[in-house]
């Protein structure tokens, strides 16, 4: 019986020390590592709501939200300075390219309502990796803002990186109330072949089978907005 109490005993001064210790490791907030982010209204976020938010009722989002993004994936904030020249961009060469060709009522109508914008790519298993997604018939997530400087000298990169995926996912939101024509749907019925368009034969061979890209080969719904989206992008030669 003594020993059990003396045991008591040692584990309660053990607890009381540890509660001790643990009072002692609050974190010393004026030499803190982490601080907030500057959310803050600013220049940016005033052009934004008079280019997007206003007019169309876009909410462009540039500031790094966990719950907008994919929490199967490791994605880093977009770069200020890249996010600004990207806002300007989707501006000029998606929007109002859309006010142009098929009137602003068309733009305000089905154009995407949020765009949010992360610095790295989505990187996929099979050594792919996203560029962007549309989500919820409203939203486009576009990735790898922060590679923006080493392809903006280059349109063909441009579209390929970034413009060919917006309007490619514009296209995925459009059909949502645009449903694709059931005759596309028969064009190479039995050609698709899911993930698999990125291993060979498929890779390389994908013209010659009678689709627009390696990706086209997905789906066909995937096939047709691989269609538009290239269609929009390239010139009469290109095409």
């Amino acid at each position: 019986m003594k020993t059990s109490k003396i045991l008591i005993l040692s584990l309660l001064a053990g607890s009381a020390l540890a509660f001790t210790a643990c009072s002692d490791d609050e974190p010393n907030k004026s030499i803190s590592v982490i601080t907030p982010g500057n959310t803050e209204e600013n220049d940016f976020d005033r052009w934004l709501l008079a280019n997007f938010n206003i007019p169309y009722n876009i909410d462009f989002k540039y500031r790094y939200e966990d719950i907008q993004g994919d929490f199967d994936y490791y994605l880093v904030p977009a770069e200020y300075e890249s996010a600004i020249k990207m806002a300007h961009m989707v501006k000029h060469l998606c929007v109002e390219t859309y006010n142009e060709v098929a009137g602003k009522d068309f733009t305000c109508q089905y154009f995407p309502k949020m765009f949010f914008l992360t610095g790295e790519w989505e990187y996929k298993n099979n050594g792919s990796f996203i560029l962007g997604t549309a989500e919820g018939g409203r939203k486009i997530f576009l990735a790898g803002i922060n590679y923006l400087p080493r392809y903006i000298g280059s349109a063909e990169d441009l579209n390929h990186y970034y413009f060919k995926t917006i309007h490619h996912e514009f296209t995925h939101i459009l059909n949502q109330t645009k449903t694709i024509p059931s005759d596309f749907q028969l064009i190479t019925a039995d050609g698709y072949v899911s993930d698999k368009c990125f291993d060979e034969p498929y890779r390389s061979t994908y013209l010659q089978r009678g689709y627009i890209s390696d990706y086209s080969q997905t789906s066909y719904q995937e096939d047709f907005a691989e269609m538009l989206s290239i269609y929009v992008t390239n010139d009469e030669k290109s095409w």
